[in-house]
């Protein structure tokens, strides 16, 4: 908003009001309101001065099985700062559905996660930064034994109300040695079909990623690559 770019003042509420009910359910409600002061010398006909970003979540889950989804509401229109794409009044944000299977847990719909430290693949919601790259698609965990996880996941990434042209494969493979050493190893490939005359635009992006950590007798050491083409 150009009209309060050099002198504005904001009065900003924040609320988060979050519930436990029933046995198996549970919900929150986060609400972030701005009024905006029009600077006399800038003006931009159009601009709101009352905004407001909204999240309402519910939650079930009940022994192996949760659910989970994600409204949205932005009026009269998102808070400065904000991408654009965050127009609608009441929208759905995110939907998902989890199940445990034994030693496999499968999930579908949106989900959040990070492979490592997060280098190569960082999928998270900062509501502050107004930030959401959750991963539409499925995901697969098994955990073979107690020292070893593996993750397997296909999808698109998350863009306000829509969601990416691109799909995502992801796997990652983690195994404790001993109780002072851990490695682990992912993959990410990102496909987009495009018409580029350029040769050297791929289609396919792949990033490789391995990390050593060691902890013990008070010293601790990180080692990680990635490498992309």
């Amino acid at each position: 908003m150009i009209r309060v770019a050099l002198i504005w003042v904001t009065i900003l509420l924040s609320g988060s009001v979050f519930g436990q009910f029933l046995d198996h359910f549970s919900g929150s409600l986060e609400s972030h309101i701005s009024y905006y002061i029009d600077d006399d010398k800038i003006s931009n006909r159009g601009d709101k001065d009352l905004r407001s970003n909204n999240y309402l979540q519910f939650n079930y889950f009940k022994n192996k099985f949760k659910t989970s989804v994600q409204f949205e509401s932005y009026v009269e229109e998102a808070l400065l700062g904000y991408s654009p794409q965050f127009d609608q009044y009441f929208g759905l944000s995110m939907i998902s559905l989890g199940y445990e299977i034994n030693k496999v847990e499968l999930t579908g719909g949106y989900f959040l996660g990070q492979f490592g430290s997060g280098l190569s693949f960082r999928s998270w919601e900062d509501r502050q930064l107004g930030l959401n790259n959750a991963i539409l698609g499925g995901q697969i965990g098994f955990r073979p034994t107690d020292k070893t996880q593996l993750r397997l996941f296909v999808g698109k990434q998350k863009n306000a109300f829509e969601v990416s042209n691109g799909t995502l494969t992801g796997f990652y493979a983690d195994y404790q040695i001993n109780p002072q050493i851990r490695v682990d190893f992912n993959y990410v490939g990102r496909y987009e079909s495009h018409n580029s005359e350029n040769p050297d635009f791929s289609e396919l992006t792949n990033l490789l990623s391995g990390r050593l950590n060691y902890d013990g007798k008070g010293f601790y050491s990180n080692l990680e690559f990635v490498y992309k083409s």
